[in-house]
């Protein structure tokens, strides 16, 4: 089963596809039959969606699914009602008019009704896209609510990713050229582009090992594959070796052949894993002995060495685990020690490892692992906890974010809930932790009562942003202040933060 994130590009999956249908001036239906209509009613949840949005029909028995969608006699006897082919049919029998867009649901969601063949949560889905058809079936579990819950999410993530694929804007500003990293460092490579269009690059040798978590289908293994293609650019076959490991055995077969790639081939079994990273070791081991002979510390200056007095030089080794969580459950023990032990004197010997997991929970990313992976990027996850799992819990999320951001995103969701605490007759006082200077005034406009910042704001600039009718306050570096500060500091910052 995919795990389905709540939210993609920083909106609910609903208000995403929604937007990218009006945005590209689509019109959808939605046929439904165990759903029964929340996946019409989470469209029409969405401001606007009447541009888009043409009708909803709930199908439930196969006499609406016949009369109502076309779905043939033929099609149910032979398949059932629960069949991807069953689902192709509602939703092609959709496409009329000025229709492009259509999503089908038809499945058990229990407690009854299910066979050995088409257990309860087997739930068929149909999508119709400019023309072409695509179905899937999944096989969810829980509660009769929670399958029905689960399998409307899951329509909206899969015609989100369908949506995204088809209608993507690529210009040529958009697309990164050999020229833009041919003078960068051998281990440097692309991490994204700023809100003012700079693009960002980082460098292994900075961050020795990279761990990356997020949902199914969010770009964990698109992500490591524009690192690999990045490195091959910039570095000879006698200069970077990259070991490869996949438990699904299908991200990276066409990296097999390049002379670069460990064995020729991607591993696949926890036991070839386990042998790589222990071999590994024993290559790292030597190396340091060889470091130490020659009166060098790391790789970088045995490498310059080497080329001033004619000798080979060692190679990076970039090592990508992708899925890792398979290879845990399988052998946790002796995956964790042989990660470890690499992951913790790698650096300095040019070995760098990468792992990805669509797993982001406490059993798969444990204090271990995140001891010796410090750099660690979290695409969307399945939930918040999971995201905290990833990248810890710090400030918030308001004060991470640039203007741009913060306008789009978050401004709405406070001033909507500030309003309505005001319609209870409440006053409110508004706390967002962290150096939120950047988005001072748009936090004037929230409509809050009260502002309180975190110590690292400067009140002076906090008071001429925000309209007189609204009260800020501050508050002092605890450390700085109270455990380490004298009676007088302590009187002075505690007027200073009072106004």
């Amino acid at each position: 089963m995919i795990n389905v994130p709540e939210f993609v590009d920083g909106k609910k999956l609903n208000v995403a596809v929604a937007q990218l249908l009006l945005e590209n001036n689509l019109k959808i239906s939605v046929a439904e039959s165990l759903t029964g209509g929340e996946v019409a009613a989470k469209l029409v949840d969405v401001a606007g969606i009447s541009k888009s949005f043409i009708e909803g029909i709930v199908a439930y028995a196969n006499e609406a699914k016949m009369n109502r969608l076309g779905v043939s006699a033929e099609t149910l006897i032979r398949y059932g009602a629960v069949s991807e082919e069953t689902a192709k049919e509602m939703a092609e029998g959709l496409i009329k008019g000025d229709v492009t867009v259509s999503v089908s649901t038809t499945g058990i969601a229990g407690p009854t009704g299910g066979t050995v063949e088409k257990p309860v949560g087997t739930v068929c889905f149909g999508f119709c896209l400019n023309g072409k058809t695509f179905t899937e079936r999944q096989i969810f579990s829980g509660t009769r609510e929670e399958i029905r819950k689960k399998s409307t999410n899951f329509a909206f993530y899969k015609l989100y990713l369908l949506l995204s694929k088809e209608f993507s804007k690529l210009d040529d500003n958009d697309v990164l050229k050999l020229s833009d990293i041919e003078n960068k460092d051998p281990l440097a490579f692309y991490v994204g582009r700023t809100d003012a269009g700079e693009d960002v690059f980082t460098n292994f040798k900075d961050l020795a090992n990279l761990l990356i978590g997020g949902a199914s289908g969010t770009g964990k293994s698109a992500f490591i594959r524009n690192i690999l293609v990045t490195l091959l650019l910039k570095n000879k076959p006698c200069e970077i070796s990259l070991v490869l490991a996949d438990p699904k055995n299908v991200e990276y077969n066409d990296f097999v052949g390049i002379k670069n790639v460990y064995r020729n081939k991607v591993l696949k079994t926890s036991d070839e894993v386990i042998e790589m990273l222990n071999e590994t070791y024993k290559e790292m081991q030597l190396r340091y002995k060889r470091f130490k002979h020659v009166s060098v510390r790391n790789v970088y200056e045995y490498n310059q060495s080497a080329i001033t007095n004619g000798m080979p030089v060692y190679p990076y080794v970039i090592i990508v685990i992708d899925e890792y969580a398979d290879f845990i459950f399988e052998r946790r023990n002796d995956f964790e020690e042989a990660i470890n032990n690499l992951a913790r004197l790698g650096k300095a010997a040019g070995i760098h490892l990468i792992m990805n997991t669509h797993c982001t929970n406490v059993d798969v990313v444990t204090g271990v692992i995140k001891q010796y992976f410090a750099s660690r990027i979290a695409f969307s996850t399945q939930n918040l906890a999971d995201s905290f799992t990833m990248i810890g819990v710090g400030d918030a999320a308001a004060s991470l974010i640039g203007p741009r951001l913060y306008e789009q995103f978050a401004l709405p969701f406070e001033q909507r809930l500030i309003r309505a605490v005001h319609d209870a007759g409440a006053a409110v006082r508004l706390h967002i932790c962290g150096n939120i200077g950047p988005v001072l005034p748009l936090v004037g406009r929230t409509g809050a009562d009260i502002v309180d910042c975190d110590h690292m704001v400067d009140m002076e600039e906090a008071a001429a942003c925000f309209p007189e009718e609204m009260a800020v306050f501050g508050n002092f570096d605890p450390v700085r202040v109270l455990l380490q500060g004298t009676p007088e500091l302590v009187k002075s910052e505690v007027r200073r933060c009072a106004g």
